[in-house]
């Protein structure tokens, strides 16, 4: 049998066996099994809005503000991931071959065809592949243009797919620190409420280990720009840094590493899927 599969009993079997606390519990007595199942049942056919259709049998009114709000949120995620989902329908996943692997008599087992090539094929295959990715001054623009929904742009998660990315690119970094909304930037920072940050003579400091500190100077590289604004705000205050393009941690810190990981690790991967794709 081909194409076929038991997603759907499997998928019904996890949800259950939530309900029922897996092998853990004896619900045997008092229907108390039956109803986890009735329970799990109507979670696998209704999803988050099952709260809605239980609240409206029930009691014969529409539940509250924080189960419609759970609901929205839960829906959201889930139409969120089906978006993705149909974005990225990839091959499937190729078993690890630093293990021995399943047996080829056992069903359809996939493969990695980067072992099947020489070392001078695969580095052809990155260079073609690079090549593809280099883009214009306006070829980049375009892009850009199009792709400026994100997230609701399918073209988006292609592109991104393909390359290192440091979020949205923008001259302003702000931390919203809410949690501190009843202390100024530099009370915060001082309690450790605000981590990552240093107050020196009364002047914001990024401190440089930080992951904010990097993501500044790869967005900075990337864009080309000389500087940004770091801004820590709450609702009693504001505090900013004006970082400058640092090369020499680019250099040194960042650029190495970053070439390493995706010319060593990301972009056979990214072939790899490619040839399985149009094979």
């Amino acid at each position: 049998m081909y194409n076929f599969n038991n997603n759907a009993a499997e998928l019904y079997n996890s949800i259950l066996a939530k309900f029922i606390g897996g092998k853990r519990v004896n619900f045997s007595q008092k229907g108390s099994y039956e109803l986890r199942c009735n329970a799990a049942v109507a979670s696998y056919n209704l999803g988050a809005n099952r709260l809605s259709v239980f609240n409206k049998h029930v009691t014969d009114k529409s539940p509250g503000k924080f189960t419609k709000s759970y609901i929205k949120t839960k829906l959201g995620t889930i139409n969120k991931k089906n978006r993705r989902y149909c974005f990225f329908k990839t091959s499937k996943r190729s078993v690890s071959q630093t293990n021995i692997g399943p047996d080829d008599y056992y069903g359809n087992v996939s493969h990695d065809p980067l072992l099947e090539m020489t070392e001078c094929e695969i580095e052809n295959y990155k260079r073609i592949y690079l090549d593809k990715l280099s883009l214009s001054e306006d070829q980049v623009k375009t892009l850009e243009l199009r792709t400026k929904r994100q997230n609701q742009c399918e073209e988006w998660y292609i592109e991104r797919k393909k390359r290192l990315v440091f979020t949205t690119i923008n001259l302003t970094y702000s931390i919203l620190a809410l949690f501190a909304k009843e202390l100024s930037p530099e009370d915060a920072i001082t309690v450790s409420k605000i981590k990552g940050c240093l107050v020196n003579n009364g002047q914001l400091q990024l401190n440089r280990n930080n992951n904010y500190f990097y993501q500044v100077q790869g967005q900075l590289h990337i864009s080309r720009k000389m500087y940004c604004y770091f801004c820590v705000w709450t609702p009693k205050g504001l505090m900013y840094e004006k970082i400058q393009r640092d090369d020499e941690f680019w250099e040194n810190s960042m650029k190495l590493k970053l070439e390493h990981f995706y010319l060593k690790h990301l972009l056979p991967s990214l072939i790899k899927e490619e040839i399985l794709m149009t094979n």
